[in-house]
Formats: structure tokens, sequence, C-alpha cells
């Protein structure tokens, strides 16, 4: 959604071809993880995409011709832009989403540590409290960690 003349306006991207699209969720997940640009060596290094560290570079100059990606200065690595956070919230991060079983899962355990949470909080246990206020905050910021 972009705001245009005061009025919020849908513009559809253009999908990314896969790899480019890869490159750029890693290079958003690396950035947010790390707080530094990132290069194409680190990248190829982690083997997280496996290609060449030349293959990298070339995707990386492709999506930086396209606006997904920036750099701060000449010799630093590159970070992401907003069209390239954008791009990420509205493309990438849809397929990292839960399958539907497992989201159900979640929200039952989640449940199950709420209600042993309460039941011991109103009894003499307060060892037990605390152990399910931690694995509650366990799974919660499992959660948090991994669909940023």
């Amino acid at each position: 959604m972009l705001k245009r003349g005061g009025a919020i306006t849908s513009e559809p991207f253009s999908r990314l071809p896969a790899r480019r699209g890869a490159v750029l969720r890693v290079i958003i997940r690396e950035y947010v993880d790390k707080a530094t640009p990132i290069g194409s060596e680190h990248l190829a290094r982690a083997q997280v995409l496996g290609v060449s560290s030349a293959t990298i570079r070339n995707e990386m100059a492709a999506l930086e011709d396209e606006g997904y990606i920036t750099h701060p200065h000449t010799s630093a690595g590159r970070i992401p832009s907003d069209k390239g956070y954008r791009y990420f919230v509205e493309a990438l991060m849809e397929s990292d989403r839960l399958p539907p079983q497992t989201q159900e899962r979640v929200r039952s355990r989640i449940l199950e540590l709420e209600g042993e949470r309460a039941r011991r909080a109103h009894g003499s246990d307060r060892m037990g409290a605390a152990g399910a206020d931690a694995d509650l905050e366990q799974v919660e910021n499992a959660d948090r960690h991994r669909y940023p």
C-alpha cells in the first residue's frame, strides 16, 4: 500500500526472479540481524544460497538497479531500501508463514501455558508459575525471531 495524493493505493510489485528474491530475503534478514551492510562475500561464505559470490554480486547489482537495495558508501556492502523492505513484507514474508496446522498447535500450546501459569499463580507453586512464564516467553520469542 502506498499513499499517493492523500489516498492509499495498492501498487502491485512485479515478481522478482526466484534467485533474486532469495538474495533479497537473505540480505534483509542478515541486515536486520547484524545491522551492518551485507556484502556478497559474506553471503557466499554463509552458504545459504548455494551459489558463487560472483552470482550473488550479479543479483545484488540487479537488485540495486531496481531500487531494492542500496549502499551507504562506495566500498560498503548493501542495505535494504524502503522498496526492498516493502517487497519483503508484501511478497517474501508470505511464504514464511507457518502452515495452519502448526499455527494451531502453537496457539494451543500458548493457551495451555497461560492456563498453567494462571493455575500456578493462584496456588502455592510459585516455581511452577515461573516455569510456565519461561515456557510461554520462549514460545512467543521463537515466533518473533522467526518472523521479523
